[in-house]
């Protein structure tokens, strides 16, 4: 089993629906690729945020995204944080496991 699939085993249940679709071909707000499509259709959106694959908005306080701007020697992407209270971004983790596994520590 893969590092990230341990680590989605042990997040709450209800988190499991902000990573994975699990019905094929139905979309929601959750959805990572139904958000994305959603987003690049709007052309402000792409103007303002290029670089950004929102990932998790657990509430109204804060958003984690992907910065596809860059990647590293793996092909990852860093995940951001999203204060939208104070309109600050910063790193919030290099690798999606390093993600799952400081938000399941923050969050458990």
């Amino acid at each position: 089993m893969s590092l990230v699939a341990s680590l989605l085993r042990k997040c709450p249940a209800e988190w499991g629906e902000y990573f994975i679709n699990r019905f094929p071909g139905e979309y929601d707000d959750t959805d990572i690729l139904y958000i994305h499509r959603l987003n690049k259709a709007e052309e402000w959106w792409v103007i303002r945020f290029p670089h950004r694959l929102d990932l998790f908005v657990p509430d109204s306080d804060e958003l984690y995204f992907f910065d596809t701007s860059s990647r590293d020697e793996q092909s990852e992407f860093p995940i951001m944080c999203y204060d939208l209270m104070n309109e600050l971004i910063d790193t919030y983790a290099s690798t999606f496991a390093e993600f799952l596994e400081r938000l399941i520590d923050e969050r458990s």
